[in-house]
């Protein structure tokens, strides 16, 4: 009779921590494993997680850089930009989730929009043109999907294009390139920067949003008779580097929006306006902006 009763108390409590362990599992989420529908017009956060390069393994911040903060971000007490809770995997791999200025929507498009004009130190200079230097990337996230460019050497796997996360800070190029644009002028001299190079900032980007629109079955008149939804699936950019200086005066000069006009012409007649070089005494102010367009796709999910 003993025993009898013991295999019964086991068993109830089997039972118990079965249910317990439902319970839990119906009550877990996460990020990644379970899609997530939007509505057209739905704001998207895009967040920053941080610079990383394949030369120095060392990463960074998203704002140890000066880069345009949201005007509603929370800060911590020193001032810094507050970072959204990550778990403590992506904490100990140095991963965050800064919020950023880019003001998305489900499927409207957006041509050039002025971000911010960030004023910037001769210390905060010098920082950005050392990351450049390195080849740090600015890694975004979408829908915990990352930001993905496209690798600039052009290198292809079984004629599928390669890669990488995050978007190229800048690049340095050959003080030659400014010497073979001033020869029509022969007392101009080419700046030279860093090691001979010519420091360039990409202040523009141009994102492309992969989206899917499920399927609803004919059955499913719940979903029939709701708002359509629809799932990201793809995050990628392109970037650029304009010069707005002119533009900047111009504006101050005539009132138009002579930054959008250059930025729209740099964009449609795909020409390579002048880039924005980053010397050791200036610029003392930075123009960024982006662009946003969306491409429906084949894709169900991505993770």
């Amino acid at each position: 009779m003993a025993g009898a009763m013991a295999v019964a108390r086991v068993g109830v409590w089997v039972v118990v921590v079965a249910a317990w362990c439902a319970a839990c599992a119906r009550g877990l989420y996460l990020p990644g494993l379970v899609p997530v529908d939007y509505e057209e017009g739905a704001a998207l956060d895009v967040l920053a997680s941080k610079l990383t390069s394949n030369r120095n393994k060392v990463p960074y911040g998203y704002y140890s850089l000066p880069l345009c903060v949201p005007s509603d971000a929370k800060r911590t007490r020193s001032g810094a930009v507050k970072s959204r809770r990550v778990n403590l995997g992506q904490l100990l791999l140095g991963e965050h989730e800064y919020p950023t200025a880019y003001d998305m929507h489900l499927l409207l498009d957006q041509q050039c929009v002025r971000m911010c004009d960030s004023n910037v130190t001769a210390v905060a200079l010098n920082k950005v043109r050392r990351r450049i230097l390195e080849r740090y990337n600015v890694r975004l996230l979408l829908d915990t999907l990352p930001l993905l460019t496209r690798d600039s050497a052009n290198v292809m796997y079984r004629d599928v294009p390669r890669y990488v996360q995050g978007y190229r800070l800048g690049s340095v190029r050959p003080a030659a390139d400014e010497a073979a644009l001033n020869d029509s002028d022969p007392t101009s001299a080419a700046p030279v920067s860093a090691r001979s190079g010519r420091m360039i900032l990409n202040n523009h980007v141009i994102f492309t949003v992969l989206y899917n629109a499920p399927v609803i079955a004919a059955t499913d008149e719940f979903a029939l008779n709701t708002a359509r939804m629809y799932r990201i699936v793809g995050f990628h950019a392109e970037v650029m580097s304009i010069d707005y200086a002119d533009a900047l005066a111009a504006e101050t000069e005539s009132g138009a929006d002579a930054v959008h006009a250059l930025c729209v012409a740099a964009e449609n007649t795909g020409s390579s306006p002048k880039a924005l070089e980053l010397h050791r005494d200036g610029p003392s102010k930075i123009t960024f902006t982006y662009s946003v367009k969306f491409e429906k796709s084949d894709i169900t999910w991505a993770t």
